[in-house]
């Protein structure tokens, strides 16, 4: 997603939106992906004050800490899809 095309809020939701999606995960999954699901909720924590640190004063730095928060939300949101799936 693009932050000029999409804005800020659009990340908000997005985050949001996860967050919301790995507790029903969590919840279903009964702590059997407890690390996985720890270092997603970690990323999304981080991302989330990224975002609010970005909303607050809009630079090249808050932006650019808010795209390294994302990634690590993605990689970690991988790492959890790949545990999971091998386990099927």
């Amino acid at each position: 997603m693009s932050i000029k095309e999409s804005g800020l809020s659009a990340i908000s939701d997005q985050i949001t939106k996860i967050k919301q999606q790995l507790q029903t995960f969590k919840n279903d999954a009964h702590n059997q992906f407890a690390t996985p699901v720890n270092d997603l909720t970690n990323a999304l924590n981080g991302a989330s004050s990224s975002l609010d640190a970005a909303k607050a004063s809009p630079s090249v730095s808050t932006l650019a800490t808010l795209g390294s928060s994302v990634r690590a939300v993605i990689t970690t949101g991988r790492t959890l899809v790949t545990t999971v799936s091998s386990t099927c």
